[in-house]
């Protein structure tokens, strides 16, 4: 069977792109909560959709436009990271600053350590950002993949 087996179109790109296969353990959230396994889809399905089969034995096919919309980040969170990475890069030019002006070497070492740490929270926060607005992947994983749906 092949990992993808029946998927085509926009439910196979989605699939791939969170590297989530047939076989796999998944939960998707939508109105209710739905754990099982992601089933191969039949040759002549449509490409909206990826199949589930539940512990109970049914299957149930989940939209993945729904599962997008649930997963997009939002401007409110991006906004707040834009304003905490405006903060940490303010913090970085002020304690470089007071480095440069500083004379004493142990207040010197302690402003680097600052300035180095700064940097590091901008940097956190900068791959957040783009992680969020470039991707989408607001996914939790159990076991190989977690989708939280629309």
């Amino acid at each position: 069977m092949s990992e993808y087996s029946g998927y085509k179109g926009d439910s196979l790109a989605f699939l791939q792109n969170y590297k989530v296969k047939v076989g796999d353990s998944i939960k998707v959230t939508e109105d209710l909560t739905y754990t099982g396994i992601l089933m191969p889809r039949y040759e002549h399905g449509d490409d909206k959709h990826i199949v589930i089969k539940l512990k109970s034995g049914y299957n149930v096919g989940i939209e993945i436009q729904k599962i997008k919309k649930r997963i997009a980040a939002n401007p409110d969170e991006l906004e707040a990271l834009k304003i905490g990475m405006d903060m940490e890069l303010e913090s970085v030019e002020f304690y470089q600053t007071a480095l440069e002006k500083s004379e004493d070497n142990l207040q010197k070492a302690f402003l680097r350590r600052l300035v180095e740490e700064e940097k590091e929270h901008l940097q956190l926060l900068q791959n957040t950002h783009s992680y969020l607005k470039n991707s989408g992947d607001w996914f939790l994983w159990e076991e190989k993949a977690l989708l939280n749906g629309g």
